[in-house]
């Protein structure tokens, strides 16, 4: 099922509801990337590292603004080099 549609949440509205929902997802996650060995970019640990409070990475609690693109794009790059063993 989807995480979020416009019955379950509304722009303004507390995602905390959610939130259960999500750890599930993320679990899945994880372990379908560990199992296959495909590397997992968590966007959590992103935030946190940033030293930066997540707002300031997201319009919503959802979706990344351009700082947060921007986050997202140079571990997603790091990764990709690290795989390929590209520069």
């Amino acid at each position: 099922p989807p995480l979020c549609n416009e019955k379950d949440f509304q722009p303004g509205e507390s995602f905390l509801p959610l939130k259960k929902d999500i750890v599930v997802y993320r679990n899945v996650l994880e372990e379908t990337a560990a199992a296959n060995g495909i590397p997992l970019v968590r966007l959590d640990e992103l935030t946190e590292r940033s030293r930066q409070p997540s707002g300031a990475f997201f319009f919503d609690v959802v979706h990344p603004n351009r700082l947060g693109h921007e986050l997202i794009a140079a571990r997603l790059a790091t990764v990709i080099l690290g795989i390929t063993g590209s520069r």
